[in-house]
């Protein structure tokens, strides 16, 4: 267990593994943008769809982890708060590092569709107390969706 481990051994491991995911993050972004020029298709879509995909992947383990052990709690607010801070913390420290530039035609259809995913979620939460697999099958198709209307 990690309990036997020195501090030392931790800290190279915490290290290693921020080395690491830097590494594999210059890599993601280097082969999205590499596709968006293969495919002809602009940095936004692979940004929505196959960075947001790579980055949200082990989201998608650990939620489906917590579901598949009965512990839905702990899924949906795994989700939630990796999404607040994907939006407030994430975004904001990138903006404090280099200002970001959004077309605003872009800023308003990606709200939009973020206040609307929200909007979707909140009858399913209140009125229905959780997330059925019908609403399961709902919210993925709207995904599939929205990222086939980027593709157009």
């Amino acid at each position: 267990p990690l309990s036997r481990l020195g501090p030392g051994r931790l800290l190279a491991g915490l290290a290693a593994s921020v080395v690491g995911l830097s590494v594999a993050a210059e890599a993601l972004i280097r082969g999205a943008s590499g596709l968006a020029l293969a495919f002809g298709v602009t940095e936004r879509v692979v940004g929505l769809t196959v960075v947001a995909l790579g980055t949200s992947l082990p989201e998608l383990v650990a939620t489906v982890m917590a579901a598949r052990k009965g512990q839905s709690e702990m899924a949906v607010a795994n989700l939630v708060g990796s999404n607040i801070f994907n939006l407030l913390g994430i975004l904001g420290a990138a903006a404090v590092i280099s200002p970001l530039t959004v077309a605003p035609a872009a800023a308003r259809v990606d709200c939009a569709v973020m206040v609307g995913a929200l909007l979707l979620l909140v009858p399913f939460f209140y009125a229905a107390k959780g997330v059925s697999r019908a609403a399961g099958a709902v919210l993925a198709a709207g995904y599939l969706a929205y990222a086939g209307s980027l593709a157009l």
